[in-house]
């Protein structure tokens, strides 16, 4: 079915100033899509109830503010919402792991020579 948007939840977060940005919806399943402030408060409560400890290593330790990121839980149907109850508090290494990211910068010889 995948996402919907609620655009009378929408307008009453907004409203009710439950939203701060007017880019920030709500799906039809209560699930939140944030952005800007939003999104930055959001951050900002995952960190705090983490109280900065990364939630996806085995061994416990202490993740910056800076240093640290938000990592999403895919929900079938409903994407990667921004949800409290989704999110948590991870280190850089841990969710390196999770996401492949491609490498840009300088080719090697080898992947020169596929191209030409």
């Amino acid at each position: 079915m995948g996402w919907k948007l609620d655009r009378i939840a929408t307008r009453e977060a907004i409203r009710s100033k439950r939203f701060k940005c007017r880019r920030s919806r709500m799906g039809m399943k209560g699930d939140e899509h944030l952005a800007g402030i939003d999104k930055s408060n959001r951050r900002h409560e995952i960190y705090m109830r983490a109280r900065g400890m990364c939630q996806a290593c085995p061994v416990p330790h202490f993740v910056s503010w800076e240093r640290g990121e938000w990592d999403h839980h895919p929900i079938s149907g409903l994407g990667k919402p921004d949800n409290l109850s989704n999110g948590r508090w991870v280190c850089r290494a841990s969710h390196r792991l999770k996401h492949v990211h491609p490498k840009f910068g300088v080719q090697s010889s080898n992947e020169k020579r596929h191209h030409e």
